[in-house]
């Protein structure tokens, strides 16, 4: 089941959303920490509300906020190979909270019109590095950074250039785990180049 609603007051660019879930998944493969094979878990239950806002404050100014709530576990009986009946347990990788905010601006005057900056985080929540749920894996933040520009301001229409730096920080984490001893760091600082085409 899942049920939202979305608000935009009169005479404004500004949208809200809520989402509330409650659902059951079947048919899913997991693995315990010392194997290195998947097999059947059974059933997975989540349960959880999403909150976005996109706002417009100002002129040329755009804010995207949301925040995600979930509880999610194994629902039903999943024995492994070491006799662990991980009912109740939470799958790994999954955060119970999770939250993001960005803001861009686009300046319209000057030598520099054209060009939009932008800037935000990414919050990710503890989570858990094996089915048994016997190791904590550290919250995490992430932040972003962007620069682009319209080129039909200097006579190419439609066209649009954008770099992002993504992980700004160089931020060192690790973004998930397989079993104990199979985890995996997150992507490093990067910087992504792209052009659009409007027509």
């Amino acid at each position: 089941m899942e049920v939202g609603l979305k608000y935009q007051p009169l005479g404004s660019d500004d949208l809200y959303t809520v989402s509330l879930f409650d659902l059951e998944q079947s048919n899913l493969s997991s693995k315990d920490s010392n194997e290195s094979f998947f097999r059947s878990v059974g059933e997975i239950t989540s349960r959880g509300v999403e909150v976005e806002a996109r706002l417009r404050p100002r002129d040329n100014l755009n804010v995207l906020a949301s925040y995600t709530w979930m509880d999610v576990e194994y629902s039903k009986d999943y024995v492994g190979t070491v006799g662990v009946n991980n009912r109740g347990n939470t799958p790994n990788a999954v955060a119970r909270n999770m939250a993001a905010l960005w803001a861009d601006y686009t300046l319209d005057g000057g030598p520099l019109a054209g060009l939009q900056i932008g800037a935000g985080a990414r919050y990710f929540g503890k989570s858990w590095a094996d089915a048994e749920n016997t190791l904590r894996l550290p919250s995490y933040t992430l932040y972003d950074a962007m620069l682009g520009y319209d080129l039909s301001r200097v006579g190419l229409d439609g066209l649009g250039v954008r770099l992002n730096l993504n992980n700004l920080t160089d931020e060192k984490y690790v973004a998930a785990c397989n079993s104990l001893n199979q985890c995996y760091y997150g992507e490093a600082r990067n910087l992504m180049a792209t052009l659009t085409y409007d027509f």
